[in-house]
């Protein structure tokens, strides 16, 4: 009823005064009230996703520096873990090398000690053969010193 009263005076005042007069419905009222509540809220869903995307942005970023630099590192890291393996292979070349020699000679002492103990046994005996050719050689040879 307010409504159309107001619509039936915009009519007389703008006969009166030649001028317009609009009336809106409060239903249309309570609409704009909540498209701007609506509005707002969505602008601020819209402000934090929009920080929430700078900030994974930003530590994407910082990732991806973080990889280069890594990556530069292992470059560096791969090329001198590339000259130390060409040294320990060249030592383990000479290492192998060396063995080889020392069983060489390990075998060769090993033998010449066989040859030493049996030469040893060897002297043994005939240093007892010459202890008892000497013992017997004694008494005739004081006999040919008192002959003479």
């Amino acid at each position: 009823m307010v409504h159309l009263s107001v619509q039936k005076y915009s009519a007389d005042f703008k006969a009166i005064y030649k001028r317009n007069n609009f009336s809106t419905p409060k239903n249309y009222l309570d609409f704009i009230k909540n498209y701007m509540s609506f509005l707002s809220q969505k602008r601020r869903n819209m402000d934090n996703m929009v920080r929430r995307l700078e900030g994974g942005l930003k530590t994407l970023a910082k990732a991806s520096e973080d990889t280069l630099e890594l990556s530069k590192t292992l470059e560096i890291q791969n090329a001198e873990i590339a000259k130390k393996s060409i040294i320990v292979g060249e030592l383990i070349v000479d290492i192998t090398k060396k063995s080889e020699i020392a069983a060489v000679q390990q075998k060769e002492a090993a033998e010449k000690k066989d040859q030493l103990d049996k030469q040893s046994v060897i002297i043994a005996k005939e240093e007892a053969e010459a202890a008892i050719a000497l013992e017997e050689a004694i008494p005739a040879l004081e006999a040919a010193k008192l002959a003479l």
